[in-house]
């Protein structure tokens, strides 16, 4: 997965800040306020790969938590504890 520039800027602030620690929110905290049938601009929980599940929740999208892992892989070997 490729690192987005947008998390590499945070990366870097977090370092320049000397953070060692990311808090890591849920994807479900955005499904509180949106279903997998509202436009997708309004839902919060995706991420490069997509939604965490396909519509009407049918099954989960393992793409979706191999992004999310290859995100926290990286984070880890910038030297920050999730």
């Amino acid at each position: 997965m490729q690192i987005t520039s947008l998390i590499s800027e945070l990366v870097s602030r977090g370092k320049r800040s000397m953070f060692q620690a990311i808090v890591i929110l849920p994807f479900w905290i955005g499904a509180v306020f949106a279903s997998p049938a509202e436009e997708p601009a309004l839902r919060t929980e995706a991420n490069v790969a997509g939604f965490p599940w396909t519509t009407n929740y049918g099954r989960i999208c393992p793409e979706y938590f191999d992004a999310a892992d290859a995100r926290l892989g990286y984070l880890v070997e910038q030297g920050f504890t999730p």
